[in-house]
């Protein structure tokens, strides 16, 4: 099980403890810098498909998710605004992980595949693995 602490979009950017087989938590130790930039305002100020920066940049909104990122069938490796709108009854701005869900089994795609996170409810909301389609080169 993992838990997340933080309030940033990108979990990467958060705390994330993962409890241990000997009932003890890990703490990791601290990963890269996140990307320093700025979400527009609102979800519909978002230009998606158009160019952005910094890569790795994601933004939370009521709506969904929006990433700064590389789109995964684009060979031009050039990062642009990519939305994710998860599926009804997925809550909005995403969960942190480990925090409750009342829905086992229910998936959320909070922008795996470009940057994000799918979670699933066990009891808490857990990462999710997800196949993304490959690059084209």
């Amino acid at each position: 099980m993992e838990c997340e602490y933080g309030d940033n979009p990108n979990p990467n950017c958060n705390d994330i403890e993962t409890c241990m087989s000997n009932d003890e938590w890990s703490y990791p130790t601290p990963g890269p810098a996140c990307p320093a930039g700025t979400c527009p305002a609102t979800y519909a100020d978002v230009p998606q498909g158009q160019s952005c920066t910094p890569e790795g940049l994601d933004c939370g909104y009521s709506q969904g998710q929006c990433n700064c990122d590389i789109q995964p069938e684009s060979a031009k490796g050039l990062p642009v605004w990519l939305c994710t709108t998860p599926a009804p009854g997925c809550p909005e701005p995403r969960p942190n992980i480990g925090s409750a869900c009342t829905q086992p089994g229910q998936s959320c795609d909070y922008g795996a595949c470009t940057g994000g996170v799918e979670l699933e409810c066990s009891g808490t909301w857990q990462v999710e693995q997800t196949a993304c389609p490959a690059v084209a080169h």
